[in-house]
């Protein structure tokens, strides 16, 4: 307590115990057998006030006893119920928890896992997916004293980066309890099935499968692929102790459009124990997507030979060379985007089909264009021609954002030929290459691409293109990086989705139900994202006995509907919006896969490098006898007490007031008694 105070406090001692004096001593009462106990009063009544007036600081030293943190982690997904394992883990997570020398040391927390970290010790063993990594690492960011944490898991990890090398504070000890056979059995598994999400109608597709072996014998077995019921591709694969791992790849004939169903099937052993992961199913998409294109010129030039060749390197794409008169108007309707290469006059009949029909365009200009012609046709841009021819170089637009073009490099590309002239673009535009002329840029596009809420158009304002396609082979032995540039704008320019005012997001094929997912998107009519609406997706099984709503919640910019409940099949679906005529419609196939059964044995040696990496110790269930006595005499777990001290103010002490109050009103009371008020 500071001097200052300890004098004060005196000084209020002297001045009550003066004050009592004064008082009292000139009475006339000190006869009286109540002297002594008004002088008290007063006293004691006076000190009190001085000693709220002066308000010292009181110390008040709290001490509480901080116990370290006992966390049991338990792994809740389907691999536990699948190892037999399920009567294992409620026992030792039963024992831990009634055990009245680990409540004594620790507090104690029973949590789940599978996909997420679960605050709750309610167990299921019904989670499809199971990410060790995931859930250790939300614990050690979670808990920051001291903390024991006994993991209960088979060491089976499904999504997430590999839990043994996380990495894992000095403050965590991890006591990893193995929950499954730790024998080694022989076993083939189907490790991994890649393939591709889409294939093009009468095209191959590659199936890449990743095979393994677990054992020591030579064994072989079938190795069978399925489409919709028939044997595509059958071979006898032969494993033993050095090879036990094999990469098959198959090539697949895309015969017919839709949902094909890839089944493959590896052969089981005869003493084999787990023959879950001995066939896996996969789904891919086939679609007739060909595009036609047609390339009209009025004129012989090598670029429309070098854009055939370029464009059709994509088999999925025919182009045609036509002139503008050759085409009747029911003959322009099989094409699909069309290529205008130095239009004139005589092309007059073929804008008018595009614009009527509202269809996708290139073009490309050059010294021999009409651009009195040009400029009247269309709406999208306007050069003032001067008819003087000029060299012009392409700069690449570090900001284009369409498509992705990160690979592609113009330096040393020739210069097109093209004409001097103002340009001016008149509707929303991402240029692609800027031009320039002797290395200086002019700011005006050489390459664009053009759209507005229906059409879209790509503009090259000069000719000799097949130079930059030649020049890619010089500088890459192959003209692929100048055909994957016309293949995106030919794609570009191929898809017709215009603004729509409901979107829905959706994979044809899920591999299980726990990423079944679908979103949607719904503006207003001012095409701003509306997160107030109400939208339902209505749901019906095409070869399952299921029908089903589901709400779709938002989620920041679009709506979600989880459908991770959904059993294996094929499902169409509808999302409507309530209150409006708006609705999307949509099917997809939920494949009967679940990776949680494809484990036969725990992974007992990879636990146990993360329990020595932390400092603790492997478990297995018949030993949580030994694993409770070593929590309780683990000497770097004791409880550690903790003191605070609390500085208050005097006048916070409300018993004073009271004290305050009663001294005097005893006072008064004597006083009035005995008449001497």
């Amino acid at each position: 307590m500071p001097l200052e105070t300890v004098l004060l406090i005196v000084l209020a001692v002297i001045i009550s115990a003066a004050a009592v004096i004064f008082q009292y001593t000139r009475s006339g009462i000190r006869e009286k057998n109540y002297y002594r106990g008004l002088i008290v009063l007063r006293f004691l009544a006076l000190l009190t006030l001085f000693l709220l007036l002066i308000n010292p600081k009181v110390s008040r030293q709290e001490y509480t006893l901080e116990k370290s943190d006992l966390i049991v982690l338990v792994d809740n997904s389907r691999s536990i119920s699948h190892l037999k394992m399920k009567e294992d883990v409620l026992r030792t997570v039963e024992e831990i928890s009634e055990s009245e020398a680990l409540a004594d040391k620790y507090d104690v927390s029973v949590l789940n896992f599978g996909k997420d970290l679960n605050l709750s010790d309610s167990l299921s063993f019904n989670e499809g997916i199971t990410n060790i990594n995931g859930a250790l690492k939300s614990v050690s960011t979670t808990y920051d004293k001291p903390t024991a944490l006994v993991l209960l898991t088979d060491g089976n990890q499904t999504i997430g980066a590999d839990y043994e090398f996380l990495e894992i504070p000095e403050r965590l000890k991890i006591y990893p309890v193995v929950m499954g056979d730790t024998t080694a059995y022989e076993d083939l598994q189907i490790a991994q099935v890649n393939v591709n999400k889409y294939a093009f109608l009468d095209n191959q597709y590659p199936l890449e499968i990743l095979l393994r072996y677990q054992g020591d014998a030579n064994v072989t077995a079938p190795l069978r692929v399925i489409v919709d019921g028939s044997t595509s591709y059958r071979e006898e694969i032969a494993f033993n102790k050095q090879i036990n791992a094999r990469r098959v790849e198959v090539l697949l004939k895309a015969n017919t459009v839709g949902i094909k169903l890839i089944e493959i099937q590896l052969g089981e052993l005869p003493n084999e124990r787990n023959t879950n992961n001995n066939q896996q199913k996969v789904a891919v998409e086939v679609i007739d997507e060909k595009t036609e294109v047609a390339i009209v010129a009025d004129m012989n030039h090598p670029d429309l030979g070098a854009l055939k060749k370029s464009i059709e390197s994509n088999n999925q794409r025919s182009v045609s060379l036509i002139k503008p008169e050759d085409k009747t108007a029911e003959e322009l309707e099989a094409i699909d985007v069309f290529v205008l290469y130095q239009p004139n006059r005589s092309f007059e009949d073929i804008y008018r089909h595009i614009q009527n029909r509202k269809l996708n365009y290139m073009t490309i200009t050059g010294p021999n264009t009409d651009w009195n012609f040009l400029n009247q046709a269309q709406s999208s841009f306007e050069k003032n021609s001067y008819d003087q021819p000029e060299n012009v170089t392409p700069l690449l637009n570090a900001g284009f954002s369409t498509f992705d073009v990160s690979d592609l490099i113009v330096d040393d590309f020739p210069p097109l030929n093209s004409v001097l002239g103002d340009l001016l673009i008149t509707r929303v535009s991402d240029v692609l290459m800027e031009q320039r002329i002797k290395g200086i840029s002019t700011g005006d596009p050489l390459v664009t691409l053009i759209r507005d809420n229906t059409v879209k158009e790509v503009v090259v304002f000069g000719e000799n293109i097949w130079k930059w396609r030649m020049q890619t082979y010089r500088d890459q032995n192959d003209f692929k990086a100048f055909d994957n540039l016309m293949g995106k704008i030919v794609l570009y320019l191929g898809s017709d989705e215009t603004r729509q005012r409901l979107s829905v997001e959706y994979e044809n094929i899920y591999r299980d139900a726990n990423n079944a997912r679908v979103r949607a998107a719904y503006f207003d009519e001012t095409y701003e994202f509306d997160g107030n609406a109400t939208l339902t997706l209505y749901l019906n099984g095409t070869d399952v006995s299921l029908k089903r709503e589901f709400p779709l919640l938002p989620k920041g910019g679009y709506y979600e509907a989880d459908l991770s409940g959904l059993p294996a099949g094929t499902f169409r679906f509808t999302v409507g919006v309530e209150g409006s005529n708006l609705s999307r419609s949509g099917q997809f196939t939920i494949l009967d896969f679940d990776v949680e059964q494809q484990f036969s044995t725990a992974q007992y040696e990879k636990l146990d490098r993360l329990a020595q990496s932390t400092g603790g110790k492997l478990y297995f269930p018949d030993e949580t006898a030994g694993l409770i006595n070593d929590l309780e005499g683990n000497t770097r777990f004791r409880p550690t007490q903790k003191s605070e001290q609390n500085v208050v103010s005097l006048i916070d002490f409300k018993l004073l007031l009271g004290l305050l109050a009663v001294l005097f009103a005893a006072e008064w009371i004597i006083r009035k008694f005995n008449g001497l008020i």
